[in-house]
């Protein structure tokens, strides 16, 4: 399956592959670090040859859903001569921000009451921090997410449970739109993901991003039922991404 899509990725015209590992191998034991970075080494190695790119994402059921392994198989990545080519997708990281039962989902919970691992992008120290200074962000998807918002009512799994809570409406819903309360606050750990992004890129000149997406999408973690126009809110999200990426840069002249 990996060589096919990376053949259909190439056809295409891509420039870069995403790839999404699970946590669980087919005869059902957890994914180890070495197996996750031995098929990273696959991957890598089958684009290269194909003149495209790769990149692993965070993301939640994969083995990047418990975040204190991402470095680690980043820097055994390392070791073996290659690049780590990450996609950022903090809607991951901050849907378990204040969350539980979504900690518990990936077993950090005790790690983060204890202040070992930090979600909140305003606090130091954050795992986001770290991931973004070591400059190894290829591709930053970004999607609109609450901590601790609200599970999607209007869509259900195959098993009766409602989606999780990914993805939050960046513009405040029309009546009927939505299934919950707004709050544009809610917004704010989101942006200022986007908003340090931005900065460490215009900022460095060996900086490493080359792609910045907007996804809010269908599906039942995301969107599936919504009456909001995934579109609309899209269009809007691009002009958000392209105004603040202009701050960035014009921020990074002044200090030349």
């Amino acid at each position: 399956m990996l060589l096919q899509n990376l053949r259909l990725a190439k056809s295409a015209g891509s420039r870069c592959h995403n790839i999404m590992l699970y946590d669980a191998h087919a005869d059902g034991h957890s994914l180890s670090d070495d197996e996750v970075v031995a098929f990273y080494c696959l991957a890598f190695e089958e684009a290269a040859r194909l003149n495209i790119e790769i990149t692993f994402e965070v993301h939640i059921y994969m083995w990047s859903e418990d975040f204190r392994r991402v470095l680690a198989v980043a820097q055994k990545v390392r070791e073996r001569g290659m690049p780590f080519n990450f996609l950022l997708d903090h809607s991951h990281v901050l849907l378990k921000l204040e969350s539980p039962a979504e900690q518990d989902r990936s077993g950090i919970r005790q790690d983060v009451e204890a202040g070992e691992l930090i979600l909140d992008p305003f606090e130091p120290g954050n795992i986001l921090d770290a991931w973004i200074a070591e400059n190894m962000t290829l591709w930053h998807s970004v999607r609109p997410v609450a901590p601790n918002g609200p599970l999607n009512k209007w869509a259900s799994h195959p098993d009766g449970q409602p989606g999780r809570a990914c993805q939050y409406p960046f513009l405040k819903p029309r009546s009927g739109e939505w299934h919950s309360e707004w709050f544009a606050y809610k917004l704010e750990p989101s942006k200022e993901v986007v908003r340090k992004v931005f900065a460490a890129h215009f900022c460095n000149p060996d900086s490493r991003p080359r792609y910045v997406t907007t996804e809010i999408i269908d599906m039942p973690d995301y969107g599936e039922g919504v009456r909001y126009s995934l579109f609309e809110h899209s269009v809007a999200l691009a002009e958000w991404l392209r105004a603040e990426m202009g701050k960035a840069k014009s921020a990074s002249t002044e200090l030349l």
